[in-house]
């Protein structure tokens, strides 16, 4: 017998049909304890199936590469993240979005714009010039240290450094 599972716990199906081979959330301690005091009988069938399964088995997967992206052909500064435009720069401690009026603290700003070069550069060290570089609108290095000192372990190499 096959299921429907919704594993989502803030999921809701409303008037679902009532058939037992739906399991939402809420059921599904109930549902895998019931599954694992059934005893099941394998059969031959199912021993082929279990072994062609671990042999079609894929240690890395095909989808998780990225598309290779070069540091110096992407456009640099922060994306305003309600509407995807870059914002203009300014002065004090936000960013205001010229666009669709949302405002954001810089802090939260370059420490988005860090997770994103994190992303799209993994092997890469994190380093002040790198993300002030990829940050454009951010001109004092003090602020973009202070979010890396605070959000990252520092690392001192000889003649620079680099956070983790």
């Amino acid at each position: 017998m096959s299921y429907l599972i919704f594993i989502n716990p803030e999921f809701y199906l409303y008037n679902p049909p009532d058939t037992p081979s739906i399991i939402f959330a809420p059921q599904l301690n109930r549902f895998l304890t019931k599954l694992l005091s059934s005893s099941l009988k394998l059969n031959k069938g199912d021993l082929k199936l279990a072994e062609k399964l671990q042999l079609l088995h894929i240690q890395e997967s095909p989808y998780s590469r990225l598309s290779e992206y070069h540091f110096d052909d992407l456009q640099k500064g922060i994306l305003c993240p309600n509407c995807g435009v870059f914002y203009k720069p300014g002065l004090g401690k936000a960013l205001f979005c010229n666009m669709c009026g949302e405002s954001e603290c810089k802090a939260y700003a370059i420490l988005r714009t860090i997770e994103e070069f994190r992303l799209l550069f993994p092997n890469e060290k994190l380093t002040t010039n790198k993300i002030q570089t990829m940050c454009a609108i951010i001109n004092q290095k003090k602020t973009i240290r202070k979010v890396l000192g605070e959000n990252f372990t520092k690392v001192s190499a000889k003649n620079y450094t680099y956070y983790e």
